[in-house]
């Protein structure tokens, strides 16, 4: 059997999110050979603009909590807030270096297990069609595409799209 995975499936395993256990049991049967699994190449791509904005929105609030704790600092009754604020700061740090480790194992894992469906210059032709007619957004139009241009090479296996639990 083939089963088709997409970002939302990387997510859910680099970032253990709630369904992370049900699509790791799925890539462990890709990894034992029992089901073949395709992703492609945009969602293992994706995830990284998911990683970069969540760094980012976090490094947005240590900065803002930064200047708050320097300003409450200055009060006496407050003065043991600028050093809860550097624990703060110091946790979604490391935050982000967990998950960024975590995504690039996962990927590794992933693509060692996978078969991986190329970005043609006809599939993301298609994809801006596939967009307005469906009401997609930019890439998940991308995705569709890819997944439909697969199934249209005619292999006989069955199949099953998996995006995220």
């Amino acid at each position: 059997m083939i089963v088709y995975v997409e970002s939302n499936f990387v997510l859910e395993l680099a970032f253990l999110q709630e369904g992370h256990e049900d699509c790791d049991a799925i890539l462990k049967l890709g990894e034992s050979g029992v089901i073949r699994l395709i992703v492609p190449a945009f969602s293992l791509i994706e995830p990284y603009e998911t990683l970069v904005r969540r760094s980012r929105r976090r490094a947005e609030l240590s900065r803002r909590l930064s200047e708050e704790s320097r300003e409450l600092s200055r009060f006496r009754p407050y003065s043991e807030i600028t050093e809860m604020a550097g624990e703060i700061a110091s946790i979604l740090i490391s935050i982000g270096e967990e998950e960024k480790q975590r995504l690039d194992s996962t990927l590794l894992r992933i693509l060692d297990t996978s078969e991986m469906i190329p970005i043609q210059p006809n599939t993301l032709k298609r994809a801006l069609g596939i967009q307005t007619e469906l009401s997609l957004s930019p890439q998940d139009s991308i995705v569709f595409t890819s997944v439909i241009q697969h199934l249209e090479l005619g292999n006989l296996d069955h199949k099953c799209f998996e995006q995220g639990l």
